[in-house]
């Protein structure tokens, strides 16, 4: 018999579509969420037994509604800061699971360990479970509280399955001409300036790479115009796959990444990688100096040289970092993802 199951979610990404369409062929699933974000358009559909809500359209009251007339087997928080969402707490029957969702780091500040203690002590109780999406995040759930056995991890997942198959159209390639790819949104927070300026100093060190990026944001007007550098702007995942296929290496620059789910699909691809040390996913998907390297976040010159010296190993070598790229994407994937809630669901 399916279950029902209840998300009260944040801004929608194309990654979670995957995973709440895949669950949903198990279970019916109401799935509450804020608009997408207009730096981000993507057009998501859902499968016939996904409900959707828009958070804006909701007062407190409505969303009780939302529970009371669904009953569901499991409810799945992202995060503790609505309230509306937290109103829900106190309502649920002691057999209905909740689950929280965050992806906070432990940073080991005051600040973060003040926060823990007080969730350890007036809302722990309201949560059974947590899912994270990996080891940094399981560490702050510890000092939250939660037990070994409370906490899942691997909670952001690629579409794995079509990034693989990206990975084998890229092995198919003639391309041999090597290309840099950014993919992501146009803001400081994600060190696109400092990529940019890297690339310039490349280009002076007698670097030949071209350098591609896809993405919007409130940065677009300010971007650099130069050879070499070339903007596409925001495409829809199916419109990504050209372009993905002619790359070699892919960039993430971020000042501070909680995970960066891209790096996910990026590895499924096949991709070497260069990311700064500020990316949590990287712990995962990256073994420097075996599938990729990590630089100094903010550290122009380091992340110049990094650029140097991947864009001249040869074939053979960027081919090898790739397969090792490709499995480790392996580790996590939406089935694992949709097996994890199901156990919770089947006790």
């Amino acid at each position: 018999m399916n279950k029902c199951i209840l998300i009260c979610y944040s801004e929608l990404a194309e990654y979670f579509t995957t995973v709440v369409n895949l669950l949903s062929q198990t279970n019916y699933v109401h799935l509450i969420h804020y608009p997408v974000n207009d730096e981000a358009p993507f057009e998501f559909k859902f499968f016939s037994n996904v409900y959707t809500y828009n958070r804006n359209d909701l007062n407190k009251a409505s969303i009780q509604l939302i529970l009371e007339k669904t009953n569901p087997d499991l409810v799945f928080f992202a995060g503790w800061s609505d309230r509306g969402y937290n109103s829900l707490l106190g309502l649920l029957k002691p057999e209905q699971i909740s689950l929280l969702g965050f992806d906070n780091s432990f940073d080991q500040s005051i600040k973060q360990k003040l926060k823990a203690y007080y969730f350890k002590t007036f809302k722990k109780k309201s949560f059974d479970y947590c899912f994270v999406p990996g080891i940094s995040q399981k560490k702050l759930a510890l000092r939250m509280g939660f037990s070994n056995e409370q906490i899942l991890t691997g909670a952001y997942t690629a579409d794995v399955d079509r990034f693989n198959k990206h990975y084998e159209s890229r092995k198919k390639s003639n391309n041999k001409s090597g290309k840099f790819l950014y993919l992501g949104r146009y803001i400081k927070r994600k060190g696109i300036f400092d990529l940019w300026e890297a690339y310039r100093r490349y280009q002076k060190k007698g670097g030949v790479w071209d350098l591609y990026c896809i993405g919007t944001g409130s940065e677009w007007d300010n971007k650099l115009e130069q050879k070499g550098i070339t903007h596409f702007g925001f495409k829809q995942p199916g419109e990504v796959s050209e372009i993905l296929r002619d790359c070699s290496v892919y960039i993430l620059p971020s000042h501070f990444e909680p995970w960066g789910v891209s790096v996910h699909e990026m590895a499924a691809a096949g991709m070497p990688m260069i990311l700064s040390d500020k990316i949590m996913a990287g712990t995962q998907f990256l073994d420097s100096g075996k599938n990729g390297f990590v630089f100094q976040s903010g550290n122009v010159e380091d992340l110049c040289g990094k650029m140097l010296t991947i864009s001249r190993l040869g074939v053979e070598k960027l081919n090898e970092f790739g397969e090792i790229s490709h499995n480790k994407a392996q580790e996590n994937t939406p089935k694992i993802w949709v097996e994890k809630i199901q156990r919770l669901l089947n006790g």
